[in-house]
């Protein structure tokens, strides 16, 4: 979780709409300012969880999102903050199940993973990994 006190060396944060073309944009957002921040070997990962974390927003908070990315210390923080305060949870998806391994994924990519509910009543996921990759 973010630790008070901790240094943010740099951030970046965009809004994306309730429509679907979102999480392409979302992963595209990603993709563009771990670049800038020489961090490559970080791309897909947070890619893949970027989508997962917007689909996620989408489909079951029914909202549009913001996404932030931010370097803390030696880790980069990806949060995906939506209206809804529905919090997910990790499910044991079966072979045939064609949804339901989004959490799972996240949880298997990241250093570490939680929620964070907002006085606005919606709520923020977020996601951390080492700068190391």
């Amino acid at each position: 979780m973010h630790n008070v006190g901790a240094v943010s060396a740099w951030q970046h944060s965009a809004e994306f709409p309730d429509h679907p073309s979102s999480v392409s944009g979302a992963r595209a957002f990603v993709t563009f300012h771990l670049g800038g921040h020489d961090l490559d070997l970080l791309v897909e990962d947070l890619r893949l969880v970027v989508s997962e974390l917007a689909t996620n927003a989408l489909l079951h908070g029914q909202t549009g999102f913001l996404v932030v990315l931010l370097a803390v210390d030696e880790s980069v923080r990806l949060e995906v903050h939506d209206g809804s305060q529905s919090i997910p949870v990790e499910v044991a998806a079966r072979t045939l199940d064609v949804g339901g391994r989004g959490i799972a994924i996240v949880n298997s990519l990241s250093r570490d993973w939680g929620v964070t509910t907002q006085q606005s009543g919606g709520k923020a996921v977020w996601a951390e990994f080492d700068q190391a990759g």
